[in-house]
Formats: structure tokens, C-alpha cells, sequence
């Protein structure tokens, strides 16, 4: 029998990426903030600190977490574009889905009001539902075992790449493993969400300038040209 602690987490782990997924009547960008309020609230419920067990306490060394998070979020956009997109897209036949973006390229004067709502959305919000939340309650309600944390980390990228699927089959399976490695981040930080958001708002912002730049079509050339030059 699970004790009510457990249901509450069961609940939460259901509820908190359901509404990061999908709220009626509300913008797509802002679905994942309400997500994130709503994973404050569940951890309110019980006795601590909802800011510490999610992850958003002060870092033990502020400047190394950023810069930290800063340098993974660069490598990881080179990553995606040089080595996991091409492979991907080779395996799946089929392209990742970013056509929602194209209104950006070569324009700036929609990508600078947008990024700040990017960073909200998905740099902070997406971390505190899929990694702060998520795999610390996870973890948790499977015993909070090395085992239950790796199985905890597997589910939250699961959901985040489900939560992806506006970005076809390709879209998800390069999400899924983005959020793995976010996942160990956040392990390797000792459950300090900090690194994780300076790498997610990072890396967004470098995708989404490419994009502008029409950069991120030189990248994806090259990486196919690396990997499958015949």
C-alpha cells in the first residue's frame, strides 16, 4: 500500500507535466511556468523547503555553476547539430521539425522580444518540472537508490521528449537524449538546478540566434557531410 506522501507524489509526477504539456486557453510557452507553479505547490503540501528540494537553492559556488552551465550549453547545440541530429535523422528518415521557428530568419526584431519569454518558459520552467521536480520525486517515491535516480532520470527525459512531439519523431528522440544529459547534469550538481537553467537558457538562445542567422542550416549540412559523405 502506498502511504499518502507516496499517492502525493504519484499525483504530482501525473499532474505537473500534464499541465507543463497543456493548459486550455493559454499560449503554448506559457503552459510550462504554470507546470512550474503547480510543482512548487505540490512540494508545499508537505513539510521543507520547496525551494531547496527543487533544486532552485543558491549553488555552492555561483560562478562555477554558471559558468558550467554556460560551456554545456554551447557544447550541447554543437552536439546536437554536429553529431545527434544527423545521426538521428539517418536512423528515423525523417527530419526534425523546427519549421515553427522559420519566421526568424533574418529576423531580429521578432527574436528579441521572444527570447526573454524562451528563457521563462523553457530555461526555468522546463528545468523545475522535468528535472527539478520530476526526477527528485521520482527518485524519491522509487527509494531514492542510485538505481532510482538513473530510472528517475529516464522518465523525466521521457516526458520531456513526449512534450516535444510538435517536432516530429526525430524532434523527440534528440529531446529524450538532451534530457537525459540534463538529468545527469542535475545529478552531477547534487539536485542545484542552476547549472541546468544557465545551460538550457544558453543553449536555447544560441539555437535560436543560429536560426536568425540561418547558421543552424550551415551546421546541419556539416554535420551530415561529417557522418554520411559518401
Amino acid at each position: 500500500m502506498f502511504s499518502r506522501p507516496h499517492l502525493a507524489r504519484l499525483a504530482g509526477i501525473v499532474l505537473v507535466p500534464l499541465a507543463a504539456f497543456h493548459v486550455a486557453f493559454v499560449s503554448p510557452y506559457w503552459t510550462v511556468p504554470i507546470g512550474a507553479v503547480l510543482a512548487i505547490l505540490m512540494v508545499r503540501l508537505k513539510p521543507g523547503s520547496p525551494i531547496t528540494e527543487l533544486g532552485l537553492g543558491p549553488p555552492r559556488r555561483l560562478g562555477h555553476a554558471v559558468l558550467l552551465g554556460a560551456t554545456v550549453g554551447i557544447l550541447l547545440v554543437l552536439l546536437s547539430r554536429l553529431l545527434l541530429n544527423p545521426v538521428i535523422e539517418h536512423v528515423t528518415a525523417t527530419h526534425r521539425d523546427l519549421s515553427a521557428f522559420d519566421y526568424l530568419r533574418g529576423n531580429w526584431r521578432s527574436l528579441l522580444p521572444l527570447l526573454p519569454t524562451v528563457w521563462i518558459s523553457a530555461g526555468i520552467g522546463e528545468e523545475i518540472v522535468y528535472r527539478g521536480y520530476l526526477i527528485s520525486q521520482a527518485a524519491e517515491l522509487l527509494g531514492n537508490s542510485g538505481a532510482a535516480r538513473f530510472a528517475a532520470v529516464l522518465l523525466a527525459a521521457i516526458l520531456f521528449a513526449l512534450a516535444h512531439g510538435h517536432q516530429g519523431l526525430s524532434g523527440m528522440l534528440l529531446t529524450g537524449t538532451l534530457g537525459v544529459l540534463f538529468g545527469f547534469l542535475f545529478l552531477q550538481q547534487r539536485g542545484n538546478l542552476w547549472a541546468n537553467m544557465v545551460a538550457h537558457i544558453v543553449g536555447d538562445t544560441a539555437s535560436l540566434v543560429a536560426i536568425t542567422l540561418n547558421w543552424d542550416l550551415w551546421l546541419d549540412h556539416l554535420g551530415r557531410h561529417l557522418f554520411f559523405a559518401r
